[in-house]
């Protein structure tokens, strides 16, 4: 899967592409029917619009390629985690496997939001994912405290007791 892509739009024109208001975006996005915007508040088009589609339609194919395509990007994001909790991850590693399992974590919360039968199985599925999500994001963070006190010429506990006492 990995799912980029360089067409970027803000909510409106995002409403207009899909064909519905901004109001109704924002509330796709709050039930994970739609990805986030990024920081800067941004969408991603064309994952918006693949999500639109396969939520809207559901035509099992479709979805059936798709469960594919996120069972070869976890195996893939997994890999990217791997290598960037090592001892010699770099930070442009660590920011591609964020990135890599953030964009995993929004299909999933997706698959959930869209599939699931009832609110019940909606929230257990999201308990479980939320629990992977922790676990995934654990050895990122810290290789990232890591990296922090190389360059501070500090140790990784010194780093966090900083941060603990500015908390």
């Amino acid at each position: 899967m990995p799912i980029s892509s360089s067409s970027r739009v803000d909510q409106k024109t995002l409403a207009t592409e899909l064909g519905v208001t901004a109001r109704r975006v924002r509330q796709l996005v709050q039930a994970h029917l739609l990805p986030p915007a990024n920081d800067e508040g941004v969408y991603d088009l064309d994952r918006c619009r693949r999500y639109f589609k396969l939520y809207s339609d559901k035509t099992p194919y479709e979805w059936a390629h798709f469960f594919r395509e996120l069972r070869d990007e976890s195996v893939r994001v997994e890999r990217l985690v791997r290598k960037a909790s090592s001892a010699s991850a770099t930070e442009a590693e660590l920011a591609r496997a964020g990135k890599a399992a953030a964009e995993l974590f929004d299909a999933l919360r997706f698959a959930i939001a869209a599939k699931s039968q009832s609110d019940a199985e909606r929230t257990f599925m999201r308990l479980i994912f939320d629990r992977l999500e922790v676990e995934t994001y654990g050895p990122l963070i810290s290789r990232t405290f890591h990296l922090l006190a190389a360059k501070q010429g500090l140790t990784a506990d010194e780093i966090g007791q900083q941060i603990a006492s500015h908390g």
